[in-house]
């Protein structure tokens, strides 16, 4: 047979490449739905390659699972059963590359390798060569997948352009989700509601729309606001907000200095019509009690002491859950540095790790070392130098095989642990 010269393959590769962005381009312009769009450039990428089947594996590193979201079969093959989640410490191969943002050829046997512990997964057996490029950003991670490629199989770069295609469809899809679930919540909104959540950063919901933490640019109106948000069921004399706002700096005229604020305030509260939502009497300030306010803060206590209290089992998860959705990360984060805002984000974020460790206690008792480590990972990622949840990190890799890991870890973190965890890793270690 002929020996085909690398320099023609090279040649004939571009020419396909080229023609092939030019007739995928003119295809993408005339679909408007973002899922359609999608399909589309499925459909061009199994075509390209001459392939029968691409999906896009999508991961949730907070869930630690991957998912199959959008599945391209040729000819209009049904595609084989898989499971909707998968735990993604089955797809080593995959998850280190996709950290590394390089694409990933995996042939028959280091698929299988890769999938041993999941052997219900019948499509993988029929995989003989598998080509997926990683796409990564804030809101979709994970690969676009060919399957069994029989041309170009050695060169992923369309594949890759076609990739960040992918990740922009994707994207608009979840900005417009979140753009709907607000407009329901406000939609659903009377004049006189208020939601405020403060974890994570503060957002104010009203019924004329949302106001985010970094629309209000001026600090002092931010603290101000902040610190009555936080206080809402009460008034606030004026020396005790000059002390916040000014942090102990003499002030001559105080109740002036707060109303000139008060009213720059105004200014970024009618963006969703709630000029009137801070007012002064009598040497005070507050929230207006015209309106009917709620908050994440509170609703994230409730539900916490709700979960420590409630013995039906149903219920505790569903008081475990409201708590975990509630809780988006640090109270306020802007106002982290400030001395009298330090005690209330350490309280609810002491709350947030006990909850944390009951459910890891659970997860000990029932035997699933997956979610004990899920949780002890997050439990350090918010306080690093916690014994608990690293005891409970080192029990969880052993109790998972992983006992290099396991080891190796605990001969870093043992003299930060107390005589009883170490007993609690030696039952489990040996």
């Amino acid at each position: 047979m002929e020996k085909v010269p690398k320099e023609r393959i090279d040649v004939e590769y571009l020419k396909v490449f080229q023609d092939r962005i030019q007739k995928t381009e003119e295809k993408y312009k005339d679909v408007s739905s973002s899922s359609d769009k999608i399909i589309a450039l499925l459909e061009e990428i199994t075509d390209f390659y001459c392939s029968k089947r691409t999906f896009i594996f999508e991961v949730d590193w907070d869930m630690e699972l991957g998912m199959f979201t959008y599945d391209y079969q040729k000819n209009g093959t049904a595609p084989k059963t898989t499971p909707a989640h998968i735990p993604l410490r089955g797809l080593p191969k995959w998850i280190s590359r996709l950290k590394l943002s390089q694409t990933v050829i995996l042939d028959h046997n280091e698929i299988q390798e890769s999938h041993i512990d999941y052997p219900e997964i019948e499509s993988w057996s029929e995989i003989q060569l598998l080509m997926a490029a990683p796409f990564s950003n804030r809101l979709s991670k994970g690969f676009v997948c060919v399957v069994n490629p029989e041309r170009y199989h050695d060169n992923p770069s369309y594949l890759t352009l076609m990739s960040y295609a992918v990740v922009a469809d994707l994207n608009e899809l979840k900005l417009r989700e979140r753009v709907d679930i607000v407009e329901q919540q406000v939609s659903k909104m009377t004049s006189n509601e208020i939601r405020v959540n403060c974890f994570g950063g503060l957002e104010i919901h009203s019924a004329k729309g949302v106001l985010s933490d970094d629309s209000i640019t001026a600090d002092q109106c931010y603290r101000l606001l902040a610190y009555l948000l936080m206080n809402h069921k009460k008034v606030r004399p004026v020396r005790e907000l000059a002390d916040i706002i000014w942090n102990d700096v003499p002030i001559n005229d105080p109740y002036r200095d707060i109303k000139n604020i008060v009213y720059r305030l105004k200014r970024f509260l009618s963006v969703i019509e709630l000029e009137d939502l801070v007012i002064g009497t009598s040497g005070t300030f507050a929230i207006n009690p015209k309106y009917r306010l709620s908050t994440d803060f509170e609703d994230f206590e409730d539900a916490c002491n709700s979960y420590f209290r409630e013995t039906d089992p149903k219920r505790v998860v569903h008081y475990y859950q409201k708590a975990k959705e509630l809780y988006q990360g640090a109270l306020l984060p802007r106002c982290d540095h400030l001395h009298w805002f330090l005690p209330r984000t350490g309280y609810y974020q002491a709350m947030y790790l006990n909850l944390l460790k009951k459910h890891m206690e659970e997860d000990m008792e029932c035997g699933d070392y997956f979610g004990v480590q899920k949780i002890a990972v997050e439990g350090l990622e918010i306080e690093p130098y916690d014994s608990d949840f690293m005891t409970h990190q080192i029990v969880s890799l052993f109790e998972q095989g992983n006992r290099s890991m396991a080891n190796s870890y605990y001969h870093k973190v043992r003299d930060q642990l107390s005589d009883e965890q170490k007993k609690l890793v030696a039952r489990h270690r040996y």
